[in-house]
């Protein structure tokens, strides 16, 4: 059995998805062949085939997708090998188009209905006892003799089709399934995926939730979206949404909802692409930079230097500007702002190369100068503050909190703060709380990186603001735990990604109101707050921004048991590693899962900052109880680190990146946990347990492979994915809780 269940050799992803979505072949090899003594002799082990490339090419015109698929599989057996491509129509899909190739030459296939799948499907789980295709028992089926397979060699697979996209308002969905960490024998050397976008209306928001893409517009109604990994085994699918709108603001919503249960929704808000950036109010922005004598070090002066002179080349003709510098004082290139002629950026650039590192670090004066502009001005213009500055407050106010009064009594929010900390010898916590409390971000740099890279890029983001001081509400809906709290500014070229919960459905208004283009305006959407509606990526992405804005509260304001206690909370739920949780590997070597802090006292593999254990139980128990204790740590890398991890969550647009890779390099999160759908599930010896289940309820047990387990996939076909982890699972499904037994 152990030899067959090597023979079920799927090469390309699975997945049961609405009829919007697409799923990948698999070859399923003539199993009985190869176990043929004469044929064991020559060759007694047999290894999966792998995939070396996989390149998607679609065409999305309007709502009608046109996909090619390109797989280049390689056996590594000495032997030529024959199969069965299989290719998994999942329910409802209509596709008008279907061909396969194998090395040039198109192959002659059949389509099955679903009773004839489920049967191929049901005999290949019983044979193999592999629960990988119960997920697809309710679709049909595609099928192809693939002959032949050279050993030691590659086959060539082409595969395409055409379907027609959902659509809700002007928003259309893209799927293509991606997730085969569980049917590849190796990393995919080459993944890539090119979606060509064409609509007859203008295009607006252009989004994907789970991975980052690269968009590249081509005029009004055209872009191109792209992706490529090398040496990759993808963990989730691909999923791309796309709008038209004709408004000069645009607004798409996006829900997640189950019933007896408030909804998670998602909204996009972005500038039209044409905007005319004439219109685009001019800004105000002041240079601030530490000339104190620690800057010398590593040339860390002259590449700020370069990067201001950057920045002032590329201001705009209506912009107007400052440059501060200071150390022990704060000296100004001129008195209040100047417009940005070529003149005065010449002269500012000459301020700027006569300036030498000497002195203290007088925060406090340089920021009060930075803002002295803000006194009598009677300009809708966005007003920001780039402040540069590699040490901690060393001469006139350096007490944090007084720091932090000081600036909010001068500025009352009306300037924007944006914080650049150099090196580590800097406070995070108070340049995060400048930042924080003056609607600004902040951004570290590390003493191997160039601070004119970083500050030119900040420089590309902020240069044409269109809409500040935003503000959200839905007629009708109630809507709470917005993240992020306060809505950041609106840039041209940029979007803005807002995440929240709801209660209650049907369509209503959304008002989105602010400064656009120096008037007070307001914009009227109508959204859809569906009643049910499955998009898994949407509460993921909700649960990973509030455990960010949790952490900082905690790492700026102290440690609340409360707070905590709902970090720990959401990170169960959703599979989520802070500081405050760990996978713990017991002495046996059974994972135990997301596990609050501190570890009990026993041997870990695996835990906290990507520290592995080398051998004393005690001293590894120790340095994961120490974890929680850096977010009190206000400088020093640990600190910065931890800084730019939880801005990372705080502004995270997309599941791109495994969430554990933040705070937890050592670790490979699917040797212990699992999110499928909405569900997460955590590795208990053999079992995978619903981090949804219980305590206290009795489970319905159920034997693997039995004609129950079949007969309940048949009832409950959307318990299929949960099933499809493994022959030992725990499923929390609809009051009821299921337990797979073998």
């Amino acid at each position: 059995m152990r030899f067959q269940y090597r023979s079920l050799w799927v090469l390309s992803l699975l997945l049961l998805l609405p009829a919007t979505a697409q799923a990948q072949g698999f070859i399923v090899v003539d199993d009985d062949r190869y176990h043929q003594p004469h044929v064991r002799r020559i060759w007694p082990r047999y290894f999966p085939l792998q995939i070396k490339s996989h390149r998607v090419d679609t065409d999305l015109t309007g709502s009608l997708a046109r996909t090619k698929i390109d797989q280049v599989f390689y056996n590594p057996n000495p032997i030529q090998m024959e199969g069965t491509y299989i290719f998994p129509i999942p329910a409802g899909a209509a596709f008008d188009e279907l061909r396969l190739t194998m090395n040039g030459k198109e192959v002659a296939g059949e389509i099955l209905d679903r009773d004839k799948a489920r049967e191929i499907y049901e005999g290949i789980v019983r044979k193999m006892r592999d629960p990988a295709l119960v997920e697809f028992m309710d679709g049909g089926m595609f099928k192809a003799r693939i002959f032949p397979i050279p050993a030691r060699g590659d086959t060539r697979v082409k595969l395409q089709y055409s379907q027609i996209l959902p659509r809700e308002a002007s928003l259309r969905e893209y799927r293509y399934h991606l997730k085969t960490q569980r049917f590849t024998s190796a990393p995919i050397e080459t993944l890539s995926i090119t979606c060509r976008i064409e609509t007859s209306q203008d295009l607006n928001n252009i989004y994907s939730p789970t991975h980052s893409v690269d968009v590249t517009r081509s005029g009004s109604s055209k872009a191109t979206v792209g992706m490529e990994l090398k040496n990759v085994t993808p963990e989730r699918d691909f999923q791309l949404f796309f709008s038209t709108s004709g408004k000069a603001v645009g607004l798409d919503l996006i829900t997640h909802h189950r019933p007896a249960e408030e909804g998670f929704f998602l909204a996009i808000l972005s500038p039209h692409h044409e905007l005319d950036r004439k219109k685009i109010l001019p800004k105000d922005l002041v240079f601030v930079l530490d000339t104190s004598g620690s800057m010398a070090d590593d040339g860390k002066l002259v590449q700020a230097k370069a990067a201001l002179r950057n920045c002032i080349s590329r201001l705009g003709a209506e912009d107007r500007f400052s440059v501060i510098e200071f150390a022990t004082e704060a000296r100004a290139f001129r008195q209040g702002l100047v417009p940005a002629t070529d003149e005065m950026k010449a002269a500012a650039k000459a301020f700027i190369d006569d300036l030498e590192a000497r002195g203290g670090t007088n925060i406090h004066d340089a920021l009060i100068r930075a803002l002295e502009p803000l006194d009598g001005r009677d300009s809708n213009r966005p007003y920001m503050v780039c402040f540069l500055t590699d040490g901690l407050p060393t001469v006139g106010i350096t007490v944090s909190g007084e720091l932090l009064d000081a600036i909010a009594k001068k500025n009352g929010e009306r300037a924007r703060i944006f914080t650049f900390g150099v090196g580590y010898d800097v406070n995070t916590h108070l340049l995060d709380k400048v930042a924080e409390e003056n609607r600004g971000s902040r951004s570290y740099v590390s003493p191997k990186e160039n601070i004119e890279v970083k500050v030119s890029s900040f420089y590309d983001r902020i240069s044409h603001p269109v809409m500040t001081d935003l503000t959200l509400k839905v007629d009708g809906v109630w809507t709470k735990d917005l993240y992020p709290k306060r809505i950041p500014d609106l840039f041209y070229g940029s979007q803005v990604i807002l995440l929240g919960r709801y209660k209650g459905d049907g369509s209503h208004a959304i008002r989105l109101s602010g400064s656009f283009l120096g008037e007070q305006k307001e914009f009227v959407f109508e959204g859809t707050f569906a009643k049910e509606a499955k998009r898994p990526a949407i509460p993921r992405l909700w649960a990973l921004r509030k455990v960010g804005y949790l952490l900082d509260q905690i790492r700026l304001n102290g440690v609340s048991k409360e707070v905590k206690d709902e970090i720990v909370r959401l990170a169960k739920k959703y599979g989520i590693i802070t500081p405050y949780t760990s996978y713990l590997v017991m002495e046996e070597g059974e994972v135990t899962g997301l596990h609050p802090l501190p570890a009990p006292r026993r041997a870990l593999r695996r835990h906290f900052g990507g520290l592995r254990d080398t051998g004393a139980e005690r001293t590894a128990g120790k340095r994961v109880a120490r974890a929680p204790r850096a977010m009190g740590i206000p400088k020093g890398r640990g600190s910065q680190d931890l800084s730019g991890t939880i801005q990372k969550f705080r502004e995270r647009i997309n599941l791109g990146r495994l969430e554990a890779d933040d705070f937890e390099k050592s670790i490979r999160i699917d040797e212990v946990i699992r999110k499928v759908g909405e569900k997460t599930f955590y590795k208990d010896g053999a079992l995978w347990v619903d981090s949804a289940s219980p305590a206290d309820k009795e489970a319905n047990r159920i034997i693997y492979l039995s004609d129950e387990y079949f007969a309940l996939l048949r009832e409950k076909p959307e318990i299929a994915p949960y099933l499809a982890i493994g022959p030992r699972v725990r499923v929390f499904l609809v009051g009821t809780l299921y337990e797979i037994v073998e």
